[in-house]
């Protein structure tokens, strides 16, 4: 059956200071200014301001108005200088200053009357709080992590966010914001949605030495933004310049030097007699250890124009722990890749393109295991997991006039979820049998439920900004997804006898109390859901010290099952 559903949300915000255009792309960022004479005060129109950025040789020119005002949207991050001049004033520069994603630098310039040109150092860099954005958001880059002890995983970055916890560690420790579950988040790479759609739990994960910053948004963003009641994290990779780099590095994180839980017991000898153990869960043999090696390059393929970083993971990983009854062996060696071409066709035309590889195997066996005497038995079957896929993305930002800036963008972003055993068929080429009471497994089937489980999202979106006039800037865009899932979950090799009283070794089948069960199961199917959204949105300078921002957005989605309906 097709369900469809439409949600529309009104959003209105306001936030004290001085209104600027908001960004075409969170990606991006915004320098805004004013330019008025040191003698008058009174604001300079026709002035010429020159910004470069100081690592790609980007170079943009704009006038300033009747009102003395500049702007320049759609800035790739990084580090920047600046020059404003007029005939008849002296040459005003601030030599080094950054541009961050999603926010706006303001700097306002003062320029001298004279005929002798010299260079003076004027305006104000980025503060650490924009005042005109009514965004609940932390900003983090590399510098502010080598400085803190902060893992390495987008989780723990974005707990450091005012308003957020961690999640329970049975739905994979996630951030939790401002008391939403933790699957209620949205992931975004270089504007490429990654969250896993299959039950919002996190989202495609790159290694963390590609990233550059991120954003943690958790309230009042902006219409642009759906999918999500709780919080938005936007990553940024890191992208190539002028000057060729490259580096190394490793990291080794030893199971010995890990802490160990517990373990847990029965509370009566009644209870641990029927389980066979006097053990409820066991913590003591769980051993977690990784070693991570980074490789990565960067430069410029054509100075000035089109720009790379390159990064390659070695992965190796152990994950073992046992139950009272069997003991689990799981290790993995994987290789990550990923990078980035920066692309700046014109000053005002950039086209980026982000592709990345994070598949990885966990190659798992099972043992009988005695975890009263630690013995460890005979095989139960080899079966592997695997996480992760392909994602790539393209994405062009253009300023068409002084007024409309527009971005469009396309991505596909693959995840696999699969429990595989070993052998000719991935879902299991022997049956599962098993004692129902003492949880003993015979046989090497593998795993009990093996699963075949593909996502795969398609996503495009346009975004047009209009600055209508002082007071109005007009942000309106399509956002439209398509996500495909593969289920093919079967008890190995397809059926499961289920043993009851009928002895250690299933040798009592004449016992009045022995029971067997024959239990089959599938969950199998092609699923399909299609997205389309649209929003608008007015940043309102009501006044000198007040900004509201006043928007709608619209959301419709169609589920089909299976058979297509």
């Amino acid at each position: 059956m097709k369900y469809n559903k439409t949600l529309t949300a009104l959003a209105v915000a306001a936030s004290m200071g001085v209104a600027a255009p908001t960004i075409a792309q969170e990606s991006k960022g915004t320098i805004v200014g004013t330019s008025v004479s040191a003698s008058t005060s009174q604001a300079l129109a026709g002035v010429e301001v020159t910004i470069v950025n100081l690592e790609t040789g980007l170079t943009r020119t704009v006038t300033t108005d009747a009102d003395g005002r500049y702007t320049f949207p759609l800035l790739p991050p990084g580090n920047y200088s600046l020059t404003a001049k007029k005939a008849g004033f002296t040459v005003a520069q601030q030599e080094r200053f950054t541009v961050r994603p999603s926010a706006r630098t303001n700097l306002d310039v003062t320029l001298e009357s004279g005929d002798i040109e010299r260079i003076a150092v004027s305006g104000t860099a980025l503060s650490t709080i924009d005042v005109t954005s009514s965004e609940s958001q932390l900003y983090v880059d590399q510098d502010f992590i080598a400085k803190v002890p902060v893992p390495r995983d987008i989780s723990s970055v974005a707990l450091l966010a005012p308003g957020t916890v961690s999640g329970d560690s049975d739905f994979g420790n996630f951030a939790s914001f401002g008391g939403s579950s933790v699957g209620e988040n949205v992931y975004y790479v270089n504007g490429i949605n990654v969250t896993n759609f299959r039950n919002g739990l996190g989202g495609s994960e790159l290694p963390f030495e590609m990233y550059e910053s991120f954003e943690v948004k958790t309230g009042g963003y902006s219409a642009e933004y759906g999918r999500s009641t709780g919080g938005v994290i936007n990553a940024r990779t890191k992208s190539g310049s002028n000057e060729f780099k490259w580096g190394a590095s490793a990291y080794y994180e030893p199971s010995a030097l890990r802490a160990h839980q517990p373990d847990v017991f029965y509370r009566t000898a009644e209870d641990a007699a029927e389980a066979g153990s006097d053990y409820y869960v066991v913590n003591k043999d769980d051993e977690t250890g990784e070693t991570n090696v980074n490789l990565w390059a960067s430069g410029a393929i054509i100075e000035d124009k089109l720009f790379f970083f390159g990064l390659v993971n070695q992965k190796v990983r152990q994950r073992d722990y046992s139950g009272t009854a069997i003991t689990y062996d799981r290790e993995g060696n994987d290789t990550l890749i990923s990078g980035k071409l920066d692309w700046y066709i014109t000053p005002e035309h950039i086209l980026e393109i982000t592709a990345w590889d994070n598949k990885e195997e966990l190659d798992s066996e099972k043992f009988l295991y005695d975890v009263d005497t630690g013995e460890v038995g005979a095989t139960q079957g080899e079966y592997t997991l695997e996480r992760g896929g392909s994602t790539w993305g393209a994405q062009y930002t253009g300023i068409l006039t002084d007024d409309i800036t527009v971005s469009a963008q396309y991505s596909v972003n693959k995840a696999s979820y699969s429990n595989l055993n070993a052998g000719s068929n991935p879902l299991g080429d022997a049956p599962v049998v098993y004692d129902r009471f003492t949880g003993v497994e015979y046989g090497a089937f593998g795993l009990f439920t093996p699963s075949i489980q593909e996502d795969k999202r398609t996503a495009m979106r346009f975004d047009v900004e209009w600055y209508v006039n002082a007071d109005h800037v007009l942000k309106f865009g399509i956002d439209n997804e398509d996500l495909e899932a593969t289920e093919n979950t079967q008890r190995a090799g397809g059926v499961a006898y289920r043993y009851e009283n009928c002895g250690a070794d299933l040798d009592e089948a004449d016992n009045e109390n022995c029971a067997v069960r024959q239990e089959f199961y599938i969950n199998q199917g092609d699923f399909e859901t299609k997205s389309f959204a649209y929003y608008v949105e007015d940043t309102w300078t009501v006044t000198d010290n007040i900004t509201a921002r006043i928007g709608l957005r619209n959301e419709t989605f169609e589920n089909y099952n299976k058979a297509g309906d």
